[in-house]
């Protein structure tokens, strides 16, 4: 934050040090005009979290997308990550990590689309597949 003072005479507004005692050297008046500014920068962030159930409550998809600073090189970037379960055999994930350079470009750092085992197995009770996408903290 930064912060910068001004003192004015009230009459005919020259400028006077902050500490000036007596009347404007200027006009002779004695009313002060005080002026305090102040800046400060506010990071404006998106993001969005989506899932997508079938009727029987089974999260068959997840995707959370949102903006953030890269932990190496500090730059505005913006991040997708996205779990799909629909197939029963498998489970299909993909990660990007897309950052600002800076021509204000999106340049893709990190891209990963890749297939597990699916997580559901035959006999896991609805209540379990609930809690699915695991609470790892954001």
């Amino acid at each position: 934050m930064s912060e910068s003072r001004q003192a004015k005479c009230a009459s005919c507004e020259t400028e006077l040090a902050l500490d000036h005692q007596g009347p404007c050297p200027a006009c002779g008046g004695t009313a002060r005009a005080l002026s305090i500014y102040v800046a400060d920068t506010v990071s404006v962030k998106e993001g969005f979290e989506t899932k997508h159930k079938d009727p029987s409550g089974f999260v068959k998809g997840w995707t959370k997308g949102h903006t953030k600073v890269s932990g190496k090189t500090k730059r505005q970037a913006y991040e997708v990550l996205s779990f799909d379960r629909s197939d029963p055999d498998f489970t299909r994930k993909v990660h990007r990590v897309e950052e600002i350079d800076e021509e204000g470009q999106r340049e893709v750092v990190h891209d990963e689309d890749v297939r597990y085992p699916a997580k559901r197995r035959p006999g896991k009770s609805k209540k379990e597949d609930e809690t699915w996408p695991p609470n790892r903290g954001s």
